[in-house]
Parts: C-alpha cells; sequence; structure tokens
C-alpha cells in the first residue's frame, strides 16, 4: 500500500508539473505571437480627424512593442474599401479598424465573410443590427459633452465681448461651418449651441452645410460668408485647416473674430483667433481593443466603456473626449475654472446637455418634432449620437455658400 502511495503521489506531482510546464509554454506563445493590425483610412495626415488615428501608433507601439505590427491604408475612397480590407488581410491582419462611418457597410460584410478577423468601426451605428456578428463591433466618443464644453467657452468669450461694448447681445452670432446633415453634425452642433447659450441666452447661430467632410474651397467660402454676415466666432465640424486660416486671416487684420476648433490643437494655425478645441480620444478604445485580441479575449469584455451587445462607447469621466486646447490669450478670465466646474457636472452626469425651453424639428420630416423640455438623453443606448432635430429659435441652416 505504501509503494502505491508513493507511486500515486509521483504521478500527481508530475501531472501538476506537466500542467504548469503547458500553461508556461501557452503563456510564452501568447507573448511571443506578432498581431497584425490595420487601419483604414479616408484621408491621410493632412486631416485632423485621421491625423489623431495616425498619432496612435507611438503609443501603440511603447505599449506593445514587438508584439503588434500596424498597417495603414489612406485615402481611401468608400468604393474602394473592398480592396483596401483584403489588402490588409493579405498583411496578416486579425484586428481592422475602420476610421469612417463611410466603410461601415463593407466592413461587416468583410467581417461576415472572416470571422478569424476582428473588425472595429468607429463612428458606425450598424454593430447590434441583425446580422450580428462575433467579431464585428462599433465604438465612438461622447463627443456632445466636448461640444457643450467649447460652446461654453464661446459664450464666455461672447459675455466678455458684450461686456467690453464690442458687441451687443443682438449681435452675439455664431457661425459654424458643417460637413452635412446627419445626426454626428446636427447633435454635436446643437450641443455647441446650448453650451453658447448656457451663458448667452440671446446669441443666435447660422450652420452652413458644405456636402463634404473633406473640401478646403468650399470651407473656405463658407467662412467667409459667415464672418461677412457679421459671426464673431465660428465652429466647425469638417475635416480640413480651412476655417481656422480664415479666421486668423480676419482676426490679424484687427477685427474681433474667435474660432473654436475640433479634432486638433489650431493654436499653431490660428494664436490670434483660436479659442479651443476638442477631440474625441481614440486610445483607451484601440489599445484595450488590442490587448483583448492579444489575449484572445472578447474585446467588450476588455473595454473600460458603456456596452451594449458589439457596442461600447464613453465621455469625459473616461478620457474618450477630450479638450485638446485653450489659448490663455484669446479666451475669456475664468475660463478654464468655468469648465473645470461644467466637466464635473457632465462627468458625474448631474447636466443633462439636450434640455432647455426648445422645440426640435426633423429636417427630413417637419411633422416630427421633440420638446426639450423633457430632456434627450445623448448617447443612452449607444455610441453613435442619436438627437437629429433642428432647434426652432436661434438656429438657422443653409445648405451651401452662394
Amino acid at each position: 500500500m505504501k509503494r502505491v502511495y508513493i507511486i500515486t503521489t509521483l504521478v500527481t506531482l508530475a501531472t501538476v508539473i506537466f500542467g504548469f510546464i503547458l500553461q508556461a509554454g501557452y503563456v510564452t506563445r501568447l507573448n511571443q505571437e506578432t498581431l497584425n493590425l490595420g487601419f483604414v483610412c479616408a484621408s491621410d495626415q493632412s486631416s485632423a480627424y485621421t491625423d489623431n488615428f495616425i498619432r496612435l501608433k507611438d503609443s501603440l507601439k511603447e505599449q506593445y512593442g514587438n508584439r503588434i505590427r500596424i498597417h495603414f491604408r489612406y485615402n481611401i475612397p468608400e468604393a474602394d474599401a473592398p480592396k483596401a480590407f483584403e489588402e490588409l488581410k493579405d498583411k496578416g491582419c486579425k484586428l481592422i479598424f475602420a476610421t469612417s462611418s463611410n466603410f461601415k457597410k463593407y466592413a461587416k460584410i468583410f467581417a461576415k465573410s472572416n470571422r478569424d478577423i476582428q473588425v472595429c468601426a468607429a463612428t458606425a451605428d450598424n454593430a447590434n443590427t441583425s446580422p450580428v456578428l462575433p467579431n464585428y463591433h462599433t465604438f465612438m466618443g461622447c463627443i456632445y459633452e466636448g461640444r457643450y464644453l467649447t460652446g461654453v467657452a464661446a459664450g464666455l468669450k461672447l459675455s466678455e465681448m458684450i461686456n467690453e461694448n464690442k458687441i451687443t447681445k443682438e449681435t452675439a452670432k455664431v457661425g459654424y461651418v458643417a460637413a452635412m446633415s446627419n445626426p454626428e453634425v446636427i447633435s454635436g452642433y446643437t450641443a455647441f449651441f446650448l453650451g453658447i447659450r448656457s451663458v448667452v441666452p440671446s446669441a443666435t447661430m447660422k450652420v452652413c452645410y458644405t456636402g463634404q467632410w473633406l473640401d478646403y474651397k468650399e470651407e473656405t467660402a463658407v467662412t467667409e460668408k459667415l464672418l461677412n454676415e457679421g459671426c464673431v466666432i465660428i465652429g466647425q465640424h469638417t475635416d480640413t485647416i480651412a476655417p481656422a486660416v480664415s479666421c486668423e486671416k480676419v482676426a490679424s487684420a484687427g477685427r474681433n473674430v474667435y474660432y473654436v476648433g475640433y479634432n486638433s490643437n489650431m493654436m499653431d494655425i490660428a494664436p490670434t483667433s483660436s479659442l479651443i478645441s476638442c477631440s474625441m480620444n481614440w486610445e483607451p478604445y484601440i489599445s484595450q481593443a488590442v490587448l483583448a485580441v492579444l489575449n484572445k479575449r472578447n474585446i467588450e469584455s476588455m473595454v473600460d466603456a458603456n456596452t451594449n451587445g458589439k457596442d461600447s462607447w464613453a465621455g469625459l469621466d473616461k478620457n474618450w473626449v477630450r479638450i485638446n486646447s485653450m489659448n490663455p490669450i484669446a479666451a475669456a478670465k475664468d475660463t478654464e475654472k468655468k469648465l473645470k466646474e461644467v466637466t464635473k457636472k457632465l462627468s458625474s452626469k448631474k447636466l443633462m446637455v439636450f434640455k432647455g425651453d426648445y422645440i426640435g424639428v426633423d429636417p427630413e420630416d417637419s411633422s416630427m418634432i421633440y420638446d426639450l423640455r423633457t430632456g434627450f438623453a445623448e448617447n443612452r443606448n449607444s455610441s453613435a449620437p442619436q438627437f437629429h432635430y433642428i432647434l426652432s429659435g436661434g438656429i438657422t441652416i443653409e445648405n451651401k455658400a452662394n
């Protein structure tokens, strides 16, 4: 019996040791595997939006070193998306990020046909629509929070200008250069306007659509038109530096004109006129998605954010949205202090942005209205913005520069 006991003990010990060896070998293989990840971009570094993704290369390499290899495909028209995805597949990519919602349709088709590749689409809204795929994901920051903050900064500047008799309450006019009429753009400029109105209730805003995300010539024409109509602050949701350049040109000539940016710190381009800017911070989601794939885990289980099915989002509280810069020379006094107060309220969900004595009208169907007195909770169940109503009173819309 003693011999049997010894033999049993030795066998058990050997089994345990062998198990540890196998586990160690598995962990070592995981650590040695190189993950190829790809990015499909609608533009290149000349676009502030795309540049935010490109800048992640250094951060990702710092975190993961030789465990990852990064491949970019730039300036991809929507029609060429299939080719770009196939090229990244041929490079061995097992994780692909589609950086524009323009790619969402094909990105999902590609994911359906390539179940061994994880596909993540920024600013898209189709992860939880049929068919729901285990390897197709969407993500976006709650950018309305950043828009509202920059609106507060713009409102404080308007208030300062009124107090200094540079403008009147009646001429507190803001212009907004917008790409197109979709929920992402409408939600953004409405949050911006409501931030302004929280400081200057008499302020008005004119929104001009360019019809394109990236059109330097048209954005210049739109900005110049808004400035000629008396706008003293210009905001934007387009992808070139044209509005910043146009505002700086006028401000440098001595006119009281200011600019609020998006996706980039524009103070090097508009040092006189730039007030503040905001952007989405893509780093948290992308770095966590990379870690999940490296460890063969479900992406949503590794993302520190709100999730619904295969969709993820977060805001200021998780650093998914950020203020890029504030110009201390141009900004109104105590702007930084005020923004800290408002940020705290937004992060703790004590401030509902889309709420007030306003009626919103659906631009596609005027019979569809929304009473903002009841409040609208943006990004409640999805990463993609849902607010798509034009406020009747205070905001006017124009489709093209004439």
